[in-house]
C-alpha cells in the first residue's frame, strides 16, 4: 500500500486538471526523456494500481498501450524533419534499435520514415508555389 501520492501526479493534476488521458499523454512525453515509458511506472506516478489505471483507461475508451501508440505516433510524426537522423528519433522516441521504430512508423503511416519525409516535403514544396 502507498503512503503518499508522488509529487508528479499532484503537480499532474495540477497543470493538466481531471483529465486523466491529457495526464498520462503528459506523463508519456516526460517518460521519453528518460526511457521507454511503461504502463508499471506510469501507476506509480499517478499513485493508482495498475489495475486501477486499466479501468480508468478502459472507461475512456482506450488502454495505456493505445495512448502510448498514440503518443508516439504524434511525436514521430512532429521529430521527423529532415534535420533530425531516424536514429536520433528512434532514440528520443525510447526505442533501443533504429529499425525498430521504422517498423512501428510502417505500421503507423503505411510508409517508411524516409519516405514520410519525403512526401511532407513534396506536399510543402507544392503549398508554397500556390
Amino acid at each position: 500500500m502507498r503512503s503518499a501520492q508522488p509529487s508528479s501526479a499532484v503537480s499532474c493534476s495540477r497543470q493538466i486538471g481531471d483529465d486523466l488521458l491529457s495526464c498520462i499523454e503528459h506523463l508519456i512525453l516526460l517518460d521519453l526523456l528518460d526511457d521507454r515509458p511503461t504502463i508499471d511506472r506510469m501507476d506509480r506516478r499517478l499513485g493508482m494500481s495498475r489495475r486501477t489505471l486499466q479501468r480508468r483507461l478502459a472507461e475512456q475508451g482506450t488502454s495505456f498501450e493505445a495512448t502510448l501508440k498514440a503518443v508516439l505516433e504524434g511525436q514521430a510524426e512532429m521529430d521527423a524533419r529532415p534535420d533530425s537522423s531516424i536514429s536520433q528519433i528512434a532514440c528520443q522516441l525510447g526505442y533501443t534499435d533504429p529499425a525498430h521504430f521504422t517498423r512501428g512508423f510502417m505500421a503507423w503511416k503505411g510508409m517508411s520514415p524516409r519516405a514520410w519525409r519525403l512526401a511532407c516535403a513534396t506536399l510543402q514544396s507544392d503549398a508554397a508555389r500556390m
